[in-house]
């Protein structure tokens, strides 16, 4: 079964059928998994009829009575265990929606342990207001899921830590209890009949206490000075260098803060598949997709990586560049130096 809404499911598979025969008693147990889906499982019995102990001679026969009460108990106290071990623990939370939001979705996890994939899922609005704003409530297993971020897909909020059965204010940024409008409202008319009958007295200034009930509208326009007053709306945009990585390699996001309060800090979605560092610097670690995400001022905004592994490089063999044959220089012949004759010419004779 899958959540329909946020009290019902539906049956998707409805072609299983069971056969139950005369004097078989059947309990069925129906679980929720807290992952918005439910099972329903069943165990059967037979049932002894009181005709039975009327006829001793029948009962003579120990092993046909005795093979179902060994074997019934066993699958009974199976499905009794398995029910104990995923028993949820189901709890409400709420949205005051301050800002406006056209839709609200919640993402609920503990670690790498989420309820469904970011966004999360759409949650319902209540018949619940509180200071004019509508009230959004969904329920899940709050003490397997943890942490929780409302979103419209585009906004969100910090990583809260989840109070069950308590309504989270955006503006104020902090949990409150749930004190729907329509609580209050049956004392406004008791006000007013005092009002009325101190209007009965004679004297004239006793009208101007009818401006009393005015003053019950200041709830709404203490609420307005508080939101003109607030700082500046704090905007986070992420950038990243390369949204897709290989294992082992780094990349950078960076985190554009408008109207920043404090430091802006990082965390991973999962940081089995990526860690980011303080100075937004991730690094990824197995094959997967995980969310990066920036805080600053109780607004967070995230950002999608997706790690891969790292494809084989076949090993290039170079070519052998063929061998130049040696060149082998002609030898010159090795000329005789020359042999130089000296001859002095005798000295001439004078007769």
């Amino acid at each position: 079964a899958t959540l329909y809404d946020a009290d019902n499911y539906k049956f998707t598979d409805k072609a299983d059928k069971l056969h139950v025969p005369a004097g078989v008693e059947v309990t069925f147990t129906f679980v929720e998994n807290g992952d918005g889906t439910a099972t329903l499982s069943y165990t059967a019995e037979e049932v002894t009829e009181p005709t039975d102990t009327q006829a001793p001679t029948e009962t003579q026969t120990p092993t046909q009575t005795q093979a179902p009460t060994e074997t019934k108990p066993t699958q009974q106290s199976s499905v009794t265990q398995q029910t104990h071990q995923t028993q949820p623990t189901l709890n409400t939370v709420y949205f005051i929606n301050t800002p406006n939001w056209t839709t609200v979705k919640c993402y609920a996890f503990t670690g790498t342990d989420e309820m469904v994939a970011f966004p999360g899922y759409d949650i319902m609005k209540t018949s619940y207001k509180m200071g004019g704003y509508d009230v959004y409530g969904i329920m899940f297993d709050t003490a397997r899921y943890t942490k929780v971020i409302f979103n419209d897909g585009s906004n969100q909020t910090a990583a809260l830590d989840v109070q069950p059965g308590k309504c989270y204010k955006p503006d104020t940024h902090n949990w409150v209890e749930l004190n729907p409008d329509a609580e209050t409202q049956p004392t406004q008319p008791s006000t007013a009949t005092q009002a009325a009958t101190e209007t009965q007295a004679p004297t004239d200034t006793q009208p101007a206490t009818q401006t009393q009930p005015a003053t019950q509208t200041q709830p709404a326009t203490q609420t307005k000075p508080t939101e003109t007053t607030q700082p500046p709306a704090t905007k986070i945009t992420l950038t990243c260098d390369n949204s897709s990585i290989y294992v082992g390699d780094v990349t950078v996001v960076s985190a554009n803060v408008e109207n920043p309060v404090g430091q802006t800090t990082f965390f991973s979605g999962s940081p089995s598949i990526a860690s980011v560092s303080s100075l937004g610097i991730v690094q990824g670690l197995a094959a997967g997709q995980t969310y990066i995400f920036a805080t600053n001022n109780g607004v967070t905004s995230s950002i999608l990586i997706t790690v891969s592994e790292k494809p084989t490089q076949p090993t290039q063999t170079q070519a052998t560049q063929p061998t130049q044959p040696t060149q082998t220089q002609a030898t010159q012949p090795t000329q005789a130096p020359a042999t130089t004759i000296k001859v002095s010419a005798a000295k001439r004779l004078s007769m």
